[in-house]
C-alpha cells in the first residue's frame, strides 16, 4: 500500500492507537480553535535513552522549533536524569479548555463555578494543611538545623498555593 501518513493516521484498521487517538485529539483541537497545523513525521523517537534529548521529537520541544507534538514519552531512567519532570525547563503541560458558547451575567464568576462548595472546601483544607506543615517544617530546619531561611505563614500560602496552581512554566 502507497498511502500518506495522514491518510494512515485517519483509518481504523490497524492496531496503532496511541498515535491514531493523539491525531484525533489534535484534528478536534485544531477544529475547536480554527487553526492549521503541518504534520511533521520525525525519523528518530521521543530522545534517545541514553542522553535524553540529543534527537527526536524531546530536541524540538526543547528548542522551540516546534509548538506542540503528539507523541508519547516513556519516562525512563536516563531520561530522569536529562528532564526535571517537576518543575520542568521545556514547554511541557496540562491545560484544561473550557467551551463556553452561551452568554453570561456580567457578575457570574468563571472561576468557581466548575466545582461544587464541597470541592472548594477541600481545596482550602488542603491548601491550609499543607501550609502549616511547611511552616513547621521551616521552623523544625531553623530550630535544630541553624538556618536562617524564615519564611512567614504568607509565603508558605504562596509557595503551596503556587505549586497546586503550577501548569507550566510559560
Amino acid at each position: 500500500m502507497n498511502y500518506s501518513v495522514a491518510d494512515y493516521l485517519q483509518e481504523r484498521k490497524s492496531v496503532d492507537m496511541i498515535s491514531k487517538f493523539t491525531t484525533q485529539i489534535l484534528k478536534h483541537f485544531r477544529e475547536m480553535h480554527n487553526f492549521t497545523y503541518i504534520l511533521f513525521v520525525r525519523d528518530k523517537w521521543y530522545g534517545n535513552d541514553k542522553f535524553g534529548y540529543e534527537d527526536g521529537v524531546a530536541k524540538d520541544i526543547q528548542e522551540e522549533t516546534i509548538d506542540f507534538a503528539g507523541a508519547v514519552a516513556v519516562v525512563k531512567y536516563p531520561r530522569l536524569l536529562v528532564y526535571d519532570f517537576i518543575n520542568p525547563t521545556y514547554r511541557f503541560s496540562a491545560a484544561f479548555i473550557f467551551r463556553n458558547i452561551q452568554q453570561h451575567d456580567l457578575w457570574e464568576n468563571e472561576f468557581l463555578k466548575p466545582f461544587s462548595t464541597g470541592t472548594w472546601l477541600s481545596i482550602l483544607f488542603v491548601l491550609t494543611l499543607l501550609s502549616a506543615l511547611l511552616k513547621i517544617t521551616n521552623w523544625l530546619e531553623n530550630t535544630y538545623m541553624r538556618t536562617t531561611n524564615r519564611y512567614s505563614i504568607f509565603t508558605t500560602i504562596l509557595i503551596v498555593l503556587s505549586i497546586l496552581c503550577q501548569q507550566g512554566k510559560e
